[in-house]
């Protein structure tokens, strides 16, 4: 099943601040979006996109870019999974869903027709960042794996 990108969609109090002090990192402007009031930067597979009143619920969520939508939202109904957004398509092949771990971490599944995982220019060969990883405050670690 193919998931598509993770992209973790933080909810900011100023989006041009947060920009800045995400470029201090090395981060690089990937697009802007919703007027300027979203910024969306990369540092290697890392994906951040800074969200200033745009956010429906305005909180951080780990979205899943261009994935097979249709197919997880499935296969989570069949698991039993209660959905915070059901799934929604339309004729141009779009589609979308919202849900939340099991321990509250909002999670958004989205296909869009045009979006591209766009690549920033490279970052300074002598900054080594490591690897990606999002950590979550979980209340059982064995159920939230399985989950």
């Amino acid at each position: 099943m193919n998931v598509g990108w993770l992209e973790l969609s933080l909810n900011v109090k100023n989006v041009e601040r947060s920009r800045a002090f995400y470029e201090a990192f090395d981060f690089k402007l990937v697009e802007t979006n919703d007027k300027g009031m979203s910024a969306t930067l990369q540092a290697e597979n890392c994906r951040l996109a800074l969200y200033q009143g745009v956010l429906g619920p305005a909180e951080n969520q780990l979205i899943f870019w261009q994935g097979d939508v249709e197919e997880i939202a499935a296969g989570l109904e069949r698991d039993g999974v209660e959905f915070v957004q059901p799934l929604k398509t339309n004729d141009r092949g779009e589609a979308s869903f919202m849900l939340r771990d099991l321990d509250g971490q909002l999670i958004y599944v989205i296909r869009e027709n045009g979006v591209v995982r766009s690549k920033p220019a490279p970052a300074a060969p002598d900054l080594d960042r490591g690897f990606f990883q999002v950590g979550m405050p979980v209340k059982n670690i064995d159920i939230s794996a399985a989950y």
